[in-house]
């Protein structure tokens, strides 16, 4: 009996599986567009214009200092040794340049950071130190509109 109710069951499974891709193939097809509105060959009434992305580019503007004036450094880098100030150096000015950019109303740093030591590698005391300015660019990126090229 068990077995009979298994067959049912697999025979009922199959016929509706059939009944299912038959309903189914008769509508949106290919072969029959017309079933289904939304297979058709002529554009829609109301369609996006399409959006060009093709003219975007960074526009980039040298000749900007973290300096604060007169080539004042603008940081300075403290470690254990002159390498080790470097380093902290280095990493303030990575740090000053595009915050410069963007309290100016620039979207980003672009170009390289070049360094300008006021001072080079001394003890001060208690650490070595080094005192610079940067000089980089900042940008933003620039959509062209397509149209007007």
């Amino acid at each position: 009996m068990t077995k009979l109710y298994r067959v049912a069951l697999i025979g009922l499974c199959v016929a509706s599986l059939f009944s299912v891709t038959a309903a189914w193939a008769g509508e949106g097809t290919v072969a029959n567009p017309a079933a289904n509105p939304a297979i058709s060959s002529e554009a829609p009434l109301f369609t996006p214009a399409p959006e060009n992305k093709c003219c975007c580019h960074l526009q980039c503007e040298l000749g900007f200092t973290t300096s604060p004036g007169g080539g004042a450094p603008s940081d300075w880098g403290m470690g254990s040794d002159c390498t080790a100030a470097q380093s902290a150096l280095t990493s303030a000015l990575a740090t000053r340049a595009p915050n410069n950019c963007l309290n100016m109303g620039y979207s980003r740093r672009c170009g390289t950071v070049s360094q300008v030591t006021t001072s080079a590698c001394y003890f001060n005391g208690s650490v070595f130190q080094i005192d610079a300015y940067a000089n980089h660019g900042c940008g933003d990126t620039v959509c062209d509109d397509p149209y007007q090229l």
